[in-house]
C-alpha cells in the first residue's frame, strides 16, 4: 500500500547523442542479415537457443568493432584489436586463423561461425588482344580483401537506406570501390540506378539541387523520386572540397544535410513549393591527409567545433556511417599489379 507507483511507470529512453546515433547506425548496418535460422524441430530447443545466443554474442562484438574502429586506419585498428579484443577470448578462439582479426572475418548466419573474407575475393580474370600495345589501366578493377569487405558493408547500407561515407588517403581506392559497388548493384533488372556528383570549390547549392532534380521526376503531389520508379544511389565524391563562405560555412554541404535530414528541398522554380524526395540513397567519399606522412590514423571528431577535422560540417557528418579505406599494403599492391601484368603477359602468345 505504501508503493508510490513509480515502479510501474515505463522506463524513460535516454537521449541519443550524435556519436551514439552514428554508432547505432553502423552497428545496425553491420549486422543486417545476421539472424539465427529458426529450428522447426521441437525436440532441439536447447540447441537452437545456444545457436541464437552465440550469434547474438558474435553480432554484438562484430557491430561494436566496426562502429567504433571502422573509421580508423590500419594502424589504429591494430591498436584497437590489441587492447580490446583480448578481453573477449571467446571471440578470438573461433576465428579461422589465429592471425586474423575481427576485421578480416564476417558472420555466416547459416553455419553460425566466422568465415574469412579472403576466401571470397574473386580472381581477376581478363583477356587482352595481343595486338593492342596499350592497356587503359584506369578502367581495370582488381578485387582485393579491402574492396570485398567494403562492398559487403555498402550493400547493407544500401538495402537499409542508410548513408555511408568512405574516407582515407589519396590512392586508397575509395572512389573506384564505391563506383564498382554501385555499378554491380544496379544490374537488378531496371529497379536500381546510380549517379555521381563531383563536389568542388565551384559547386554551389543551386548546382547540387539541379543535379538531384535532373535524376528525379514528379510522382504524385509534392513527392519526387528517381525516374521510372527506380531506386537511386547518389554518390557524392570529394565532399570536403566544397567552398566555405566568409563565415566558415559550407553552404553546399548544408544543403545536402537538409536533403538527408528532411528528405526534401524548396523548389528553385516555384517559390515556396516544398519537394519531398523518396527512394534515394546517399554515399560519399573524401580524402584526408595522414598524420606524419605514414600509414596514419584517421579519426572522426569535431572537438566541439562546427567543422570536423576532415573539412565537413559535423551536422552533415552525423548522418553518415563513416568507414576508413586503409591505404593498400605491399601485399595488396603486389596482388593488384601482379594480376594486371599476369593478365597482360601471362600467356605464351602474348610473350611471343
Amino acid at each position: 500500500d505504501d508503493c508510490c507507483g513509480r515502479c510501474t511507470e515505463p522506463a524513460r529512453q535516454p537521449p541519443q547523442r550524435p556519436l551514439l546515433r552514428a554508432i547505432i547506425s553502423s552497428a545496425v548496418a553491420a549486422n543486417h542479415g545476421v539472424q539465427a535460422d529458426g529450428d522447426d524441430d521441437d525436440t532441439a530447443p536447447k540447441q537452437s537457443l545456444n545457436k541464437q545466443d552465440s550469434l547474438v554474442h558474435m553480432a554484438f562484438w562484430y557491430a561494436a568493432s566496426w562502429s567504433i574502429a571502422g573509421s580508423l586506419d590500419a594502424t589504429d585498428r591494430d591498436k584497437f584489436v590489441s587492447n580490446i579484443m583480448p578481453c573477449v577470448p571467446r571471440i578470438n578462439a573461433d576465428f579461422p586463423d589465429g592471425n586474423m582479426t575481427i576485421f578480416d572475418v564476417y558472420i555466416n548466419p547459416t553455419e553460425g561461425r566466422w568465415e574469412s573474407w579472403a576466401s571470397h575475393v574473386p580472381a581477376f580474370l581478363t583477356t587482352w588482344d595481343p595486338s593492342h600495345l596499350y592497356v587503359d589501366t584506369n578502367r581495370i578493377f582488381v578485387p582485393t580483401l579491402e574492396s570485398v569487405t567494403m562492398h559487403h558493408i555498402l550493400l547493407n547500407h544500401f538495402e537499409q537506406g542508410r548513408p555511408a561515407l568512405l574516407l582515407g588517403r589519396e590512392g586508397a581506392a575509395k572512389t573506384i570501390t564505391v563506383e564498382k559497388f554501385l555499378s554491380s548493384n544496379s544490374h537488378d533488372g531496371d529497379s536500381k540506378t546510380w549517379a555521381k556528383i563531383n563536389i568542388s570549390r565551384a559547386t554551389v547549392p543551386s548546382m547540387l539541387q539541379s543535379a538531384i532534380d535532373e535524376h528525379c521526376e514528379k510522382r504524385i503531389g509534392s513527392i519526387y523520386g528517381p525516374k521510372r520508379n527506380r531506386q537511386l544511389a547518389l554518390f557524392l565524391d570529394d565532399l570536403n572540397m566544397a567552398e566555405a563562405n566568409e563565415w566558415g560555412d559550407q553552404i553546399t554541404c548544408e544543403l545536402l544535410r537538409q536533403v538527408i535530414e528532411w528528405n526534401g528541398l524548396f523548389s528553385l522554380q516555384r517559390v515556396g513549393e516544398w519537394r519531398r524526395y523518396v527512394d534515394i540513397r546517399y554515399f560519399g567519399a573524401l580524402s584526408v591527409s595522414s598524420a606524419g606522412g605514414g600509414s596514419g590514423a584517421v579519426a572522426v571528431g569535431g572537438g566541439g567545433g562546427v567543422m570536423s577535422p576532415m573539412g565537413v560540417p559535423m551536422r552533415l557528418l552525423r548522418h553518415f556511417a563513416v568507414y576508413a579505406m586503409p591505404f593498400p599494403q605491399d601485399t595488396t599492391l603486389e596482388h593488384v599489379y601482379g594480376s594486371i601484368l599476369g593478365g597482360r603477359f601471362g600467356s605464351t602468345s602474348m610473350l611471343a
